[in-house]
């Protein structure tokens, strides 16, 4: 019987220190790897993202590294150069398995507006991996462009 009981305390404490990962989306990720190949033409962009996932909307907000700064007397001319560098994207996402399908209902650019796109996903501890498509009728440029990322969660 003490053996039992210990093995029962043993078990209780392992499975105490190895909490079960959770997989799901909600939280805030940040893209740590990403490839985009258009035309046989292999990127890696040096935008910054970050991507939030609530139980049923997600975020995506990217933004170039060496953003240039302005001042209250900005130029247009600037002011514009200045929103090239940033953009935002937001709507609601369902999540079927290792389909991820995510909506396009906010969105500056513009042009992806009213769209939706679905990648599938793997995990590997607190990152994902994310692959898929975005057509080329989504105004990202004349042909479709394959998407790999990996997003790593930060909180």
């Amino acid at each position: 019987m003490r053996k039992v009981i210990l093995l029962l305390a043993v078990c209780s404490f392992l499975v105490g220190c190895n909490p079960k990962k959770d997989n799901t989306l909600e939280g805030v990720w940040e893209r740590v790897e990403a490839k985009f190949t258009t035309a046989g033409v292999t990127e890696s962009p040096t935008r910054k993202a970050m991507k939030i996932y609530t139980k049923n909307h997600w975020v995506i907000f990217e933004q170039e590294p060496n953003r240039p700064t302005i001042s209250a007397e900005a130029t247009h001319s600037e002011l514009l150069n200045a929103t090239k560098t940033f953009e935002a994207i937001a709507g609601t996402y369902t999540l079927n398995g290792n389909t991820l399908t995510e909506s396009f209902e906010f969105a500056s650019p513009t042009y992806s507006l009213g769209n939706s796109v679905s990648f599938q996903i793997r995990w590997e501890g607190d990152r994902w991996i994310q692959t898929g498509t975005f057509p080329s009728s989504m105004g990202f440029g004349e042909n479709d462009t394959e998407s790999y990322e990996v997003w790593e969660r930060i909180e």
